[in-house]
């Protein structure tokens, strides 16, 4: 029985029978559908064992299961695939597995007869994950089937030349490996009626008229270099921590966004000279209506607490502070803020991300000074872009910005 559903051309190369399939590109490309499509009809069509894999996986909401659920109906296959606490299970004892390598690299190892692996985000795959999960894949002893039998596919929008997954499988070339670079335009469904721009079509068409460098990453799948533009250059880290009873109170800020811009909330911490972001709250196009609910969704514990937000929407702090959170102030701004803010968070000794903060992630890697293109010089402006949970973090730290600098610095 074949299932009917409708794919991008270039996804008929996911039936090529390549031990590892590499798609990688920018947004809007479609990429994380079709092969969440392609494992569904393989699975429906024969038993497979099918691991999920990413770097982090805090909950089993932070991998792609709602993505499968959603295309398992999609599909019209509800009555054959069953979702379980932590697995989707099909009648002819289908299974899909769903692992956070970082987190638990033994779970990963004791998976059975695995066939199918799909690493998604893989552009933040770590060395050390990536050599755990090769072996698991080409395992020489034991192995119950064929090993030739075993398929990986990989889905990322890439960061760095240097990271693991692009420099072992696109930077390096293996002849073991289908690689294939998927952006919007090769996406039929990305903006249909020609006759005007989908709300992704115009993101993209905002992004490449303010923010060219960062446009050719986002949507073309282009590296980022890793040049001294980048103001939180070898600055950040990215791992799991939980604060303890003697680090003193989290500190939230707000940043609103605007028609192409994201709303950003996020909880920070101070300890021990490291600034530690533990969670976030960031999405494009949210209605001030429902900014409320979708912060307590991810920071129940914020209702009660003292919130530094955006001074210059005085009237969206009004509206906040109406419809439950009582504590939402306007943060103190004066003349070089913005830089006094970059400066007192790069001499902090580290600045570490939770790994269930990935806008944070990304804005540390993306925010940039602007650099004079005549002479490659990098400037002290900074590029006003890949920074809405950046001032978010400055508004939230902002007293204690302010308490180092003078009085006269200030005002």
């Amino acid at each position: 029985m074949k299932v009917n559903i409708i794919t991008p051309s270039w996804a008929e190369r996911l039936e090529e029978p390549w031990a590892h399939t590499v798609i990688y590109g920018g947004r809007g490309g479609g990429k994380s559908y079709a092969v969440a499509d392609r494992l569904i009809e393989e699975a429906f069509q024969t038993p497979l064992n099918v691991l999920c894999a990413r770097e982090f996986q805090n909950s089993i909401q932070d991998s792609v299961l709602p993505l499968l659920e959603m295309r398992i109906k999609r599909m019209g296959l509800e009555w054959f695939y069953k979702s379980t606490k932590n697995h989707v299970v099909g009648l002819n004892g289908s299974r899909f597995f769903f692992r956070g390598i970082s987190r638990n690299p033994e779970s990963v190892k004791g998976i059975p007869a695995l066939q199918r692996v799909w690493v998604e985000e893989a552009q933040t795959i770590s060395r050390e994950s990536l050599d755990i999960l090769i072996p698991t894949m080409r395992p020489e002893v034991g192995f119950i089937g064929s090993v030739e039998d075993i398929k990986a596919y990989y889905t990322l929008n890439p960061l760095l030349q240097s990271d693991p997954v692009y420099n072992d499988f696109i930077v390096h070339e293996r002849d073991d490996c289908l690689r294939m670079q998927i952006n919007y335009s090769e996406n039929p469904f990305f903006n249909p009626d020609k006759t005007k721009p989908s709300q992704l079509e115009k993101e993209r068409l905002h992004k490449a008229r303010v923010d060219p460098d960062g446009y050719m990453n986002v949507w073309e799948g282009q590296c980022v270099k890793n040049t001294d533009a980048q103001i939180f250059k070898d600055k950040w880290e990215v791992r799991e921590f939980t604060p303890t009873d003697d680090w003193d109170a989290p500190l939230y800020g707000l940043d609103f966004g605007f028609s192409q811009d994201p709303t950003a909330c996020v909880k920070v911490y101070i300890h021990d000279n490291t600034l530690y972001i533990e969670k976030e709250a960031v999405k494009v196009g949210l209605e001030l209506d429902d900014t409320v609910a979708f912060i307590m969704a991810r920071m129940p514990e914020i209702q009660n607490a003292t919130i530094r937000a955006d001074c210059s929407r005085p009237e969206s702090i009004s509206y906040i502070k109406r419809h439950g959170l009582m504590g939402i102030i306007s943060v103190r701004k004066w003349a070089g803020s913005v830089q006094d803010g970059i400066t007192h968070m790069r001499n902090y000794d580290r600045i570490v991300i939770h790994p269930r903060c990935p806008e944070t992630m990304k804005e540390h890697q993306l925010y940039s000074f602007k650099v004079d293109k005549r002479t490659n010089d990098v400037l002290t402006d900074t590029i006003d872009s890949n920074n809405h949970a950046i001032d978010a973090i400055r508004y939230g730290i902002e007293p204690v910005i302010s308490r180092q600098l003078s009085f006269t610095d200030i005002f």
